[in-house]
C-alpha cells in the first residue's frame, strides 16, 4: 500500500476510515511517527511509551 492508496482511506475531518489496511501497514506508520523529524518530541514520546518503545 502507497500513500495515494492509504489516502483514499482516510477523509478529512473525519475520525470515520472508509475502509481497512492490514496489521503491516498499521506497524509501518507507528514506526514512521517515531522516527519523524516532523512530529514534536512529546507526541515521539506518547507513540513510543503505547508502542512500549523505551524512550
Amino acid at each position: 500500500m502507497d500513500g495515494t492508496q492509504l489516502a483514499l482511506l482516510i477523509t478529512i475531518g473525519s475520525p470515520i476510515p472508509k475502509g481497512t489496511c492490514s496489521m503491516a501497514v498499521i506497524t509501518q506508520i507507528q514506526q514512521g511517527g517515531s522516527v519523524s523529524k516532523r512530529l514534536k518530541k512529546r507526541y515521539k514520546n506518547a507513540l513510543k511509551a503505547f508502542l512500549g518503545i523505551p524512550p
